[in-house]
């Protein structure tokens, strides 16, 4: 069964995070919630920027400095993921 989702509003994101940053800091978040919106949301950040890019590239082609800043997102999300997960870049593959 998929769980229903609904896109919330700037302000109950905003809320939401606020409240996640909360309970991590006062160490009260039994289930992990706190520390899986926080890093959620830091990973979708970076991901609605590497299809910002790859978007412009479909439409417009691949210019020089696009193709430079596409490869330093995807680099640098490559790095976050080998660093939360403590993987080393030879067993890493994305």
């Amino acid at each position: 069964m998929r769980m229903q989702t609904v896109k919330p509003s700037n302000a109950e994101l905003k809320e939401a995070l606020s409240e996640a940053e909360k309970i991590r800091i006062t160490g009260d978040d039994p289930h992990h919630l706190g520390k899986c919106l926080a890093f959620l949301h830091r990973r979708n950040v970076m991901l609605e920027e590497v299809a910002e890019h790859a978007e412009r590239f479909l439409h417009f082609g691949l210019q020089e400095d696009e193709h430079a800043q596409l490869r330093r997102l995807l680099d640098h999300l490559r790095r976050e993921t080998q660093r939360e997960s403590g993987l080393r870049s030879e067993e890493f593959g994305l």
